[in-house]
């Protein structure tokens, strides 16, 4: 979830512009002298949504989830005012987690933004992509929230709701720790590896439908490593090999390299190689400690080569960065990629090609 979000939300909800599916702000009137109340003013969706930006600006996000709470009672459906609850929530939930605060406060939170979330799905509006990953979010760390809590069953049905929005992200839920007690349930093993087990089918059909729709092309290399070692593409005959072209002033570059390190550690022994060949701008050869260091820095375990333009030019169309070639072990390049792809897609592929590799009558 992002600050930018964030801050999106925040300005539907106190610009008054509101969602086009949200009910309109209704005023509400003073009540008449002669009432029986006292002639106390009741607060209307102005009042509170002014009393939120206050609070906001005053950077009280305790006080402004109870105005945002107060306006939803006057109108309990507001996509709005419910889209920004939940994210003061998140916030004051995971602003608490990363203080090394109350972790159960901080859980409470973080339950209380789903809940808003929940509220949302049950009035059957249409969410966009932005706020259908919001949604995830918050259901994901309910899960975490009802495990820290012991509470097993509901962190389950928590689980479930996050994967019934979209939630994809089955690595994080099984590498993170504080989850190692649901992972253990049946009813987790039963319905989160089926799931699990579907997508990867799915991920692997869309794998194999690239791999099939566009035609291969020869490529070589045969560079220096910024260590000094010659390596050249038939070192890797027989290996299923990713040429990842990146430079370290590329943003998506240095977003993509842990995913590489990632699919090295968990596929090396399988038969895939990983290179990366780096285009800096200006003299790579003056770049080297620098590419070292930062190599060092994210862990990087594959040969970092210095590009050159002969290289460059062998790859038609390679005019951006990150631009990532994906070689069979006959030394053909199979699918060629740009931009920043996460983990899950690059691992398809990967999977594709070492599962065509090993159904090879040479292996």
């Amino acid at each position: 979830m992002t600050w930018r979000f964030a801050c999106a939300l925040t300005l539907i909800v106190l610009v008054g512009c509101g969602r086009p599916d949200s009910p309109a702000p209704i005023a509400r009137k003073r009540q008449p002298a002669n009432s029986g109340q006292n002639n106390r003013p009741v607060a209307t969706i102005e009042s509170l949504t002014f009393a939120l930006q206050h609070s906001i600006q005053n950077e009280n996000n305790e006080a402004a989830l109870k105005f945002a709470e107060l306006a939803l009672g006057l109108e309990p459906d507001n996509i709005s005012m419910l889209l920004l609850s939940a994210q003061l929530a998140q916030n004051l939930g995971m602003t608490r987690l990363k203080a090394g605060g109350d972790r159960e406060t901080a859980g409470e939170f973080l339950i209380r933004s789903a809940d808003f979330m929940r509220r949302i799905q049950k009035t059957g509006s249409k969410l966009n992509d932005l706020e259908k990953e919001f949604m995830c979010l918050t259901y994901y760390h309910e899960v975490c929230a009802q495990a820290s809590k012991d509470d097993l069953e509901k962190a389950m049905a928590a689980l479930i709701d996050a994967v019934e929005v979209g939630f994809k992200d089955y690595r994080l839920v099984e590498s993170n720790a504080d989850l190692a007690d649901l992972r253990k349930t049946q009813e987790y093993q039963d319905y989160f590896g089926a799931r699990r087990e579907e997508d990867l089918r799915r991920r692997l059909a869309i794998a194999n439908e690239k791999l099939a729709g566009q035609q291969s092309f020869e490529f070589d290399f045969d560079l220096v490593s910024t260590n000094g070692n010659s390596i050249k593409l038939a070192d890797y005959k027989g290996k299923v090999l990713i040429v990842d072209f990146w430079g370290t002033w590329c943003p998506p570059c240095l977003k993509e390299i842990p995913h590489f390190v990632e699919l090295l550690k968990n596929h090396q022994e399988a038969g895939l190689e990983i290179v990366g060949i780096n285009y800096e701008r200006g003299d790579a050869t003056k770049f080297k400690d620098n590419i070292n260091d930062f190599a060092k820095e994210f862990g990087v375990t594959y040969p970092c080569l210095l590009g050159d333009e002969v290289t460059r030019k062998r790859v038609k169309g390679l005019n951006s960065f990150p631009t990532t070639l994906f070689i069979d072990p006959s030394g053909k390049v199979r699918l060629m990629v740009k931009g920043y792809h996460p983990y899950d897609h690059l691992e398809a592929i990967v999977l594709a090609l070492l599962a065509e590799a090993g159904d090879s009558p040479d292996n």
